[in-house]
Order: structure tokens, then sequence, then C-alpha cells
């Protein structure tokens, strides 16, 4: 009873618990005036900017001192290197996630300035210098459950945001059926990801609005699997140019529902992906090698796509052409929502590429 107990008190601790106290004052490179960060009890948090700018930095520092592990978690998932913390049983996920091409496409889309406007570099910069700010605190690393599991987090990159938003798109997709053999692998290693992450249901996402000549209303409610936490971080951003008010998405600005001095929006936050049958031959396959690295060993990760859709079974051999299931989904393409959530953050109304546009929205200040 006391071993169960002491289980017990630790599993809740280290789902409610937020972790240290943050300091009461810290220099962030590129702040161009003081500003603050506030928690509510709950986990909400409010920051006061002088500027956009700075607020994006203020609105990482404050997502990773409220939501460091969750933020880490899932940033070593987009990284496709959860098996370095949880060893071999996480092979199938990180498999998975290479083969998808979370981390090399979000990698390689930093790497090219012209995939995305000088501004959306600078701000997604600034985000990730206030989020590593954060997580690199010495005080925030010996918090558990790092601790725990003995393991430090790494600095975070600008490029690790653009991993997550994929990660978090992927996720709200449908989760692939279990009964269909010929991609049971694939499935067993997708519902093994959701029930890691705490994360399914996305189909079940709701999005209400409505009118009348006094107010116009618009609510949204959002699956988030199993877990106990809050997985939406409740944010006020007032940046002396204008306010935004909502939710978003910890590591990332992406805000599923939000009011701001313009416009008030809720998506649905629904992805999109799709199987089909096609008869292909071997030279219309294009095969990607990706490292796997746990625990001093190495593997190679094959993906193999054809245009735009990607094989999620063995290509035809040399010469051969056959009948082969393949997968579409938007996150495949070198394609990012950044720029447009900082400009809803900014005021300007969200038109996503990588979710469907589902979703209610009002113009207006109101």
């Amino acid at each position: 009873l006391l071993g169960l107990g002491t289980t017990v008190t630790l599993i809740v601790y280290l789902a409610f618990s937020a972790g240290p106290d943050a300091p009461s004052s810290i220099r962030a490179a590129g702040m161009t005036q003081p500003g603050t960060v506030s928690w509510s009890d709950n986990g909400g948090m409010r920051v006061h900017a002088s500027s956009f700018d700075d607020s994006m930095i203020l609105l990482g520092y404050g997502q990773g001192r409220s939501r460091a592990w969750q933020s880490v978690l899932w940033r070593q998932a987009a990284l496709g290197r959860l098996s370095e913390w949880f060893g071999p049983d996480a092979l199938p996920v990180d498999r998975l996630i290479l083969r998808l091409g979370i981390p090399s496409t979000a990698q390689a889309m930093w790497d090219d300035p012209s995939l995305m406007d000088p501004e959306t570099r600078i701000r997604l910069a600034h985000f990730a210098s206030g989020l590593d700010l954060a997580l690199t605190a010495d005080d925030l690393n010996r918090a558990s459950p790092f601790l725990l599991l003995g393991i430090k987090a790494e600095s975070w990159q600008p490029w690790h945001s653009l991993a997550l938003e994929r990660l978090f798109a992927w996720v709200s997709t449908p989760s692939i059926a279990l009964e269909d053999s010929l991609v049971s692998e694939w499935a067993e290693a997708d519902q093994m990801l959701r029930r890691l992450l705490r994360m399914h249901g996305a189909e079940f996402n709701t999005a209400t609005g409505a009118a009348s000549d006094s107010i116009r209303y618009a609510a949204a409610r959002y699956a988030t699997g199993s877990s106990g936490v809050p997985f939406y971080v409740e944010t006020e951003l007032d940046y002396g140019a204008g306010r935004f008010l909502g939710l978003t998405v910890p590591g990332t600005p992406l805000a599923p529902i939000g009011s701001t001095h313009i416009d008030s929006w809720a998506l649905l936050a629904h992805s999109v992906s799709n199987l089909s049958q096609a008869v292909v031959t071997s030279n219309m396959v294009q095969t990607n090698h990706h490292r796997l690295s746990w625990n001093g060993t190495e593997e190679v990760v094959q993906s193999n796509r054809i245009g735009q859709g990607l094989l999620i079974e063995e290509p035809p051999r040399a010469g051969e052409s056959r009948s082969v299931r393949l997968m579409s989904w938007t996150g495949l393409q070198q394609v990012t929502d950044m720029t447009m959530w900082f400009e809803a953050l900014a005021g300007h109304h969200p038109s996503p590429s990588l979710f469907a546009h589902d979703g209610v929205r009002w113009n207006g200040a109101q």
C-alpha cells in the first residue's frame, strides 16, 4: 500500500507540477524593452511587452517555464529520437517519424532562406531564444521528470518548432486503422506515438459560432487524448499595438483558437492524410535514407516516395511493377504555417496550409 501510494503521488506530481518558480528577472537577448511574464495557478500565462517581436521572446520563455517537459517530449518525438530516452521499445515510433520526414523536412526548410520570409525567420528565432532560455536554466533541469530520467534539455533551435508543428499536424490526422494488415506496422507505430504523447481524437474536435445584434461568439472543443494535463496553454499577449487571448500549442506559436483586436477564430485543428492504391514501377520510386541512433547503435531507416505520396509498404524490385499503398499528407511537402500563426497573433485571420480550413472566424474587434 505504501508503494502504491508513493507511485500515485509521483504520477500526480509529474502530471500537474509546472516545475520550479521562475526567477524574478532575466536578461533575454533581442529584447528591445523590459517585459513581463506571469502565470496563473492552473498554468495559463500572460505576457506584457512593448512590441510584438518582444512578446514572441516572452511567449517562448513562458511556454518553456510552464510546459518544459511537454515541449521537450514532443520535440524528442518530432526529431525521431525517443529511443535515446526510452530504449528499443520506442524504435517503431522513431522509424515512423523519420519515414514521414518530419525532422528532415523541418531542418531543410530552416536551412533554405527562400522557403520563409525574413520576418518569419526573425520571429521564429526570437520565439526559440525565449524557449531556449527557459529550457536551459539549471533549476528547470533539476526538476522532475528530467531528474528522474537523468536527462538535460538540449538547446532549442528555431527549426525544432517547425518539426513540432509538423508532429502536431500528424497527430491531428485520423489514426491509421489497425485492422488493415497491409499497413499493420505503420498503424501500430502510429498508435504507440499517440499513446505516448497522450494526444488522439482530433477527429472529434468541434467549433461553434453564433451571432446576434449585440455580440458574436466563437467556441471550440478540442479532444486531447487521455492526458490529465491540459494540452493547450491559455495565453494572453499584450504587445502595445494589440492584444491576443486564446490557446497556444507548447513549443510553437500555433494558436487554434483566439481573439485579437481585429479578428476572432476557432479552428478545428484537423490535418488530412489519405491512403490510396496505385500500380507503380521501381523507377518511379525515390528512396531516402535516415540515420537512427540509440544506445550506441545505429540503423538506417528507408523511406520511399512517389511524387507527394509515401509508400507504406515495400517498393517493387528493380524492373518490376506492382500495386502498393500510398499515403498522402500535407506535411510531406515543404510547407509551414509559421508565417500565418505569427500574423494571426498579431491580428490577421489564420488561413492554414498544414491544417484544414474548417472552423469559425469573425471579423471585427468584438
